[in-house]
């Protein structure tokens, strides 16, 4: 498209690239998910610290109970934030990381739920 002037010579208008745009979206929300997976991820890093911490002061059952939930809330704030990332996600390669990411964490979850598990029944 050309746009007269007075007097000069006609100039382009520059159209916005709305690919380019389309793309630095998409790539924000990549990241915006990667970090709530990251935050999600640290909530539950932080809770398994507390609990072996409270585990070692030889809390109450009621005690145990309450952390647990709070633990299991977390846990399921990684997993929904690890879907949200993962669907969005095209690169086969990004993908398969994406899983192996969470693959090893779940892994970490499920072994330290085995560990507490077994010194609360060693406790009762």
């Amino acid at each position: 498209m050309e746009e007269e002037t007075d007097g000069q010579a006609p100039r382009r208008q520059v159209l916005p690239n709305v690919t380019l745009d389309q793309q630095g979206v998409g790539n924000e929300n990549l990241l915006r998910l990667r970090r709530s997976r990251r935050a999600a991820k640290g909530n539950v890093t932080k809770k398994i610290t507390k609990i072996t911490l409270c585990m070692s002061q030889s809390p109450s059952a009621e005690e145990f109970s309450s952390k647990a939930q709070e633990f299991n809330n977390y846990v399921e704030a990684f997993k929904t934030a690890q879907a949200n990332y993962h669907s969005i996600l095209i690169d086969e390669e990004e993908i398969q990381d994406s899983q192996d990411y969470y693959e090893s964490e779940c892994a970490r979850i499920a072994n330290f739920l085995r560990d507490i598990t077994s010194v609360y029944l060693k406790g009762q």
